[in-house]
């Protein structure tokens, strides 16, 4: 399965929008953490940050590129 680039955008955004607007005890809630197991949900809080930064590293049209080389290999 690809994404389109529509459903792409709409990932990172989505991603962008949470991280913006999230924060750590709701994110535990969405994720069905417990956030007194710390240890956890905090690697879990940075993770998500890290990622949210990750998506935005690369413009839509390189991460397309990306897909479709995994599609290609993937076929392989």
């Amino acid at each position: 399965m690809t994404l389109t680039k529509e459903q792409l955008k709409y990932l990172v955004t989505a991603i962008a929008t949470l991280d913006w607007k999230t924060n750590f005890y709701e994110l535990c809630r969405i994720l069905e953490i417990d956030p007194n197991n710390k240890i956890y949900a905090e690697e879990k809080w940075e993770q998500f940050h890290k990622l949210s930064a990750a998506l935005n590293y690369f413009d839509l049209d390189s991460l397309m590129k990306l897909l479709e080389a995994y599609e290609q290999q993937k076929g392989n």
